[in-house]
Formats: C-alpha cells, sequence, structure tokens
C-alpha cells in the first residue's frame, strides 16, 4: 500500500516541504495552475469550505512568515533587480569604460529600489494572500473532510513540537533513520506522528506536495513581479536618464553621436526565481 512501508523519516522530509517550502520563493510567472487532477470528486468552493480551507492555511503558519521571507529575500530582489536593468537597458552592449560607469550608477540605486520593494511588500495583507492562494491550490483539490483531517494534523500539538526538531535533524543530517528520529522526539510521538501521516488525507497531501510548492512559489512570484514593477517605474526615468548620459559620452573628448537603437525605458522588474518560496 502507498506511504505505510515509507519510513518516517522520509515522510517526515517531505510533509516539510508541504508545510513550508511554498511561501520562500519568488518567480516571474503568473500563477497557473500546475496540480495534477485527482479523481476524487471534490465538492464545491462554498464560503463554509472557504473557512476550512482558511483554517488549513492558518495551520501551516504562512502569513506570520511573510516578514520573515521578505527579509531573507532582499539578495534575492537585488540580484533580480539588476539582472533586469542589465537586460532592459542593454548594458552588455557598452564598451568596458561605460559599462564601468553604468555600473556604478546601477549599484548606487539598486539599494533603494529594493528598499522600496521590501516597504511595499511588507505592506501586503498576507493573511488575506495566503488564503486566496489556499483556495486554488487546496480547496479545488481537497474535499472538505479532507482539508478538517490535514488542519487536525499541521494544528496539532504534536505536530508543533515534532516537526520543526525533525525538519531541523534533515538539514543537518539527510541520511537519519527511523531509529534517530525516534531517539530525537520521543517513542510516543514518533507512534502518534507515524499514525497521522498514515491518514488518506496526508497521504494525499505528500503526492501533490511538489505541485503545490510550485504553485505557492508562482503566486508569490506574481506579486513580487507586481510590487517590483510598480516601484521600478519610480526610478525608470532618473536611471535611464543618467544611463543615456553615460552612452552618449564622447570617447576622448570626440562627439559621439547617440546609438541608433537605444532602449526607451528600463525593465527593473525581472524576479527570476522561484527556489525559497515559503516560511
Amino acid at each position: 500500500m502507498p506511504c505505510r512501508t515509507t519510513t518516517l523519516a522520509l515522510i517526515a522530509f517531505v510533509s516539510c516541504i508541504a508545510a513550508f517550502s511554498g511561501a520562500d520563493a519568488h518567480a516571474q510567472a503568473a500563477p497557473k495552475n500546475r496540480m495534477a487532477a485527482t479523481p476524487d470528486k471534490i465538492d464545491p468552493l462554498t464560503p463554509a469550505k472557504k473557512r476550512m480551507v482558511d483554517a488549513f492555511i492558518d495551520s501551516l503558519e504562512l502569513a506570520p512568515n511573510w516578514p520573515h521571507y521578505v527579509e531573507e529575500s532582499q539578495q534575492a530582489f537585488a540580484d533580480d533587480v539588476r539582472s533586469g536593468i542589465v537586460n532592459g537597458a542593454q548594458l552588455d552592449d557598452l564598451p568596458a569604460d561605460k559599462r564601468a560607469k553604468a555600473d556604478a550608477v546601477v549599484d548606487e540605486m539598486i539599494p533603494h529600489i529594493v528598499q522600496d520593494m521590501k516597504t511595499e511588500l511588507l505592506k501586503v495583507d498576507a493573511v488575506a494572500f495566503y488564503h486566496e492562494l489556499g483556495y486554488d491550490v487546496y480547496g479545488k483539490h481537497f474535499t472538505t473532510r479532507e482539508l478538517k483531517d490535514l488542519t487536525a494534523i499541521y494544528g496539532s500539538p504534536l505536530y508543533h513540537r515534532t516537526m520543526p526538531r525533525i525538519f531541523e535533524q534533515r538539514q543537518i543530517k539527510p541520511d537519519s533513520t527511523d531509529d534517530d528520529l525516534r531517539q530525537l522526539v520521543g517513542n510516543a510521538d514518533f507512534d502518534a506522528l507515524a499514525k497521522a501521516m498514515q491518514r488518506p488525507a496526508f497521504i494525499k497531501m505528500l503526492k501533490i506536495a511538489p505541485a503545490a510548492a510550485e504553485a505557492t512559489s508562482e503566486y508569490v512570484g506574481a506579486l513580487v513581479g507586481k510590487v517590483s514593477e510598480s516601484v521600478g517605474r519610480s526610478y525608470s526615468t532618473i536611471l535611464l536618464e543618467k544611463l543615456k548620459e553615460i552612452r552618449d559620452e564622447a570617447p576622448e573628448g570626440k562627439p559621439e553621436a547617440p546609438p541608433e537603437n537605444a532602449p526607451a525605458s528600463v525593465q527593473v522588474n525581472a524576479p527570476a526565481s522561484a527556489e525559497k518560496a515559503t516560511q
């Protein structure tokens, strides 16, 4: 039977992915549902079912970790903004001396752009955002009963007491065995957790965890991209002017005509990775 022969060590590892890896990442693409269709008959997404989705999402503790995600993603934001400027303004086409000047201008401006992105992202209603995400990622693929069972597991004192320790152990020692985990959390908690993870709803959760994490990453990425685009517009004009001045500088005192295909705008809104998403 699927999953019953899987070791708790492996189940714990995959379940941590389901619980923690969705919100810590950003992507350029708009949200699109990559969840595999399930043969189960899924009840409609009624207001009552939405409340059950909300309870399940709350049990994952995604929203409280939104500020942590934003803070930890500052370097990724900076890298993506830099890449967007370099590509959008065609800086790779500049000769070395002008490229160095252009890089200096970009380096000076990026911290301000990233700080403004951080400010705007921290204004996001993370609870409402993750609830809306949950309706699409989980509400359409789990029954109300399954969501109730999952909430009972993820929201239980047992899960919150044991899973962070197991997750940390898996990071430190990926090849941890069931005996290692049993010793870590104790026999009673180990057996209770193993029993909970054999429930059908949790087994189903394990199967769709990678797709759920990817879909969550795409939602977060679309939000980050929207904020990045909005912030980038406020900097685009002045940045473009400075870069155009550098492009038009005459080499060694000789007049230089502006290039025929000078860019008309600067793009600073190209978040390119989707690997961290959520915690």
